[in-house]
């Protein structure tokens, strides 16, 4: 299955605004996204993630709001992430 990452906000520095992995039927978002590398190489999991509370991001799977455990499914998936956005 081909799971195409749109990000926003400070994300796209990290991974640029989109990327695109190939993984197994059935995963859940969060094991999709530790798949990731960073747009130098560097596993998302051991570097960008580890310092960011993943419940605090914001996901949609196919245009749908989604969590973490929503499972991944189809031929092709895209899944928007969104930062937490603070204002004041």
């Amino acid at each position: 299955m081909r799971v195409l990452f749109k990000f926003y906000g400070n994300l796209v520095n990290y991974f640029g605004e989109r990327a695109s992995i190939e993984l197994n039927e059935g995963v859940t978002v969060q094991e999709a996204l530790m798949k990731l590398k960073l747009i130098d190489g560097t596993p998302a999991y051991a570097s960008i993630f580890i310092n960011t509370h993943l419940q605090m991001l914001v996901v949609f799977v196919s245009g749908k709001h989604a969590n973490l455990n929503t499972k991944l499914s189809g031929e092709s998936v895209e899944v928007t992430v969104l930062p937490p956005i603070m204002g004041g």
